[in-house]
C-alpha cells in the first residue's frame, strides 16, 4: 500500500519520547490492509504504545494514525543495511478498546460488528470502516442486526452512522429523517454529519454509489459525503441517455442539497466524465466549484471500440470480488446470481437491479463512444491507477483541451478496479483532503 507515510513517521518522531519510527501497510483484523507505526523509544525512555497512538491522533488526520504502534527493541536490517521489512514483528490491534455498550441496541451493533469482521471486541466509538469493514460487509451487519432486532435496518443508515453509538440511536428512534428508503436512490447519503461543503461522489459504471462508503469514513471530519447513483437502478425512470443528461439530472440532486457553491465533486471512470460535465455545467450558471476530482477517468476508453455486452452473470463474475462472491458462475441468470448475493452478504438486490445495472455497465460504452467533453473552467485533480497499465495510458493528459486551470495528477499503486478498495483508501483520502483543504491535514503537512 503506498501512502505518504513520511508525515506520520515525522509526526512520530517529533515525540520527544519516540528516537525512529517506520510505518508500513499491513493486513488488518479484517484482512484489509491497515497502517502499522514501528517505533525506537528515545535513550532513557519508555514508550505506551497506546499514548503514542492517542498523540499520532492530536497530530494527525484521522485516515493517517495508524491502526496499530508496535514498540521495537532494536530495528531490524537486511545484510546491507536496509531496514527488513519481512522481520518485523506481527501488529497487535486494540480494536474496542473504547467504551462499552449501555444499551441492549448497542450490544446488538457492537455483537454484529464483530462478527462480520471476525474482532474480538468492538467498542461502541469504533467506525465500522475504520475497522477495516466495506460496503459489502456494511450489508451483512445490516443483515444480521435485522434479524436480531426483528427491524429492518437500511445499509443506508450504516453508510451515515459507522459507529454502534451512533448506528444503535438511529435505529432507536427510528431516524430516517433526510434518509431515503433504499440504498438504491439516486442521492445516497454516506455520511450526513459536519458544517462543511459536501463532497458529491458520482458512480462508476455499473450505477452504484455504495463503493465510496469507506472513503467517506476515511476523509477528515466536518463534510458531508453523498454518492449519486443511476436513476433508473430502481426501475421508477429510465437512465439518461447521454453524459450530459445525466449532468442535468445530478445537478438537480445536488442543489437540493447545497443550493449554491462553492461545490466539491469527484467522480471514478465513467463518473470521471459525468463529474467533469456536472462541474461544467455549474460553472456555465455561474456557480464556483472548489474541487472536480476524477479518478482514472480515461479518454481513450472513449475511442474504443464497445466491447462485447455481458450478461449479468458475466458482470457478476466480472465484479465478484466487490459483491462478495469470488468464484460466481458466468453462467448464472439475474435471479439465481440475485439470490446468491442475499445468501452471501445480505444485500437488499434482486434480479431486476441486477438486470438494471447490467444494462447500466453495457451501456456505459456507447456513453463514451465519440464522446467530447465540454469546457471546464476551473482546476482538475487526477488520480492515475498505475498498476493496470491498460487504464491508465492516456488518463490524465487527454484532459488538457477540456480544462482552463490548474491540472494536478496523484499515482494511486491500484489497479483500476480497485481505487475504493480498503487498501486503497487511506491514499486517497490523503489526496483528496490535501485538495478539499482539510486544516488538520495541511497543519501535519
Amino acid at each position: 500500500m503506498r501512502v505518504e507515510v513520511g508525515e506520520i513517521d515525522a509526526a512520530l518522531t517529533g515525540l520527544p519520547e519516540v528516537d525512529y519510527a517506520v510505518t508500513v501497510g499491513r493486513p488488518g483484523p479484517s484482512g484489509a490492509q491497515v497502517l502499522v507505526s514501528y517505533v525506537l523509544p528515545a535513550p532513557g525512555q519508555e514508550l505506551d504504545p497506546a499514548r503514542v497512538q492517542r498523540r499520532t491522533a492530536e497530530l494527525l488526520p484521522g485516515h493517517l494514525v495508524p491502526a496499530a504502534v508496535v514498540v521495537l527493541d532494536e530495528v531490524p536490517l537486511t545484510p546491507v543495511g536496509k531496514l527488513d521489512r519481512a522481520a518485523l514483528p506481527e501488529p497487535v490491534f486494540a480494536a474496542g478498546s473504547g467504551r462499552a455498550p449501555r444499551t441492549p441496541t448497542e450490544e446488538a451493533v457492537v455483537a454484529a460488528f464483530a462478527q462480520v469482521l471476525g474482532l474480538a471486541q468492538v467498542g461502541i466509538d469504533d467506525s465500522f470502516f475504520d475497522l477495516g469493514g466495506n460496503s459489502l460487509d456494511a450489508t451483512r451487519v445490516c443483515d444480521r442486526l435485522g434479524a436480531a432486532l426483528g427491524t429492518t435496518v437500511p445499509v443506508i443508515q450504516l453508510f451515515s452512522a459507522p459507529t454502534p453509538v451512533a448506528l444503535a440511536a438511529r435505529i432507536e428512534a427510528a431516524d430516517t429523517a433526510g434518509q431515503p428508503d433504499s440504498p438504491f436512490a439516486v442521492r445516497l447519503p454516506l455520511r450526513t454529519e459536519g458544517d462543511g461543503a459536501p463532497l458529491f461522489c458520482v458512480h462508476p459504471a455499473a450505477g452504484l454509489a455504495w463503493c465510496y462508503a469507506g472513503l467517506a469514513a476515511q476523509l477528515a471530519p466536518g463534510r458531508p459525503v453523498y454518492g449519486l447513483q443511476s436513476p433508473h437502478l430502481e426501475g421508477l425512470e429510465d437512465a439518461p441517455e447521454t453524459i450530459a443528461a445525466y449532468a442535468e439530472r445530478y445537478v438537480d440532486e445536488i442543489r437540493a442539497v447545497q443550493p449554491s457553491g462553492p461545490y466539491h465533486l469527484l467522480g471514478w471512470s465513467l463518473g470521471g466524465f459525468i463529474a467533469h460535465a456536472v462541474a461544467a455545467r455549474l460553472r456555465e450558471t455561474g456557480e464556483e466549484v472548489a474541487l472536480l476530482a476524477l479518478l482514472d477517468a480515461d479518454l481513450i476508453a472513449r475511442d474504443v471500440a464497445a466491447p462485447e455486452p455481458l450478461t449479468v452473470g458475466e458482470l457478476v463474475a466480472t465484479l465478484g470480488s466487490s459483491l462478495g462472491l469470488p468464484d460466481a458462475d458466468p453462467a448464472l441468470t439475474a435471479a439465481e446470481a440475485a439470490a446468491l448475493i442475499r445468501t452471501h452478504t445480505g444485500a437488499p438486490v434482486d434480479a431486476g437491479h441486477l438486470d438494471r445495472m447490467t444494462a447500466a455497465y453495457n451501456g456505459s460504452a456507447s456513453l463514451l463512444a465519440g464522446y467530447r467533453p465540454p469546457l471546464y473552467d476551473g482546476d482538475l485533480v487526477f488520480v492515475t491507477a498505475t498498476a493496470d497499465k491498460t487504464h491508465h495510458a492516456g488518463g490524465f493528459a487527454g484532459w488538457g483541451p477540456y480544462v482552463t486551470g490548474a491540472m494536478h495528477n496523484h499515482l494511486l499503486d491500484v489497479e483500476h478496479d480497485r481505487m475504493t478498495a480498503p487498501d486503497a483508501v487511506p491514499a486517497l483520502a490523503a489526496v483528496l483532503d490535501r485538495h478539499l483543504g482539510d486544516d488538520r491535514y495541511l497543519a501535519a503537512s
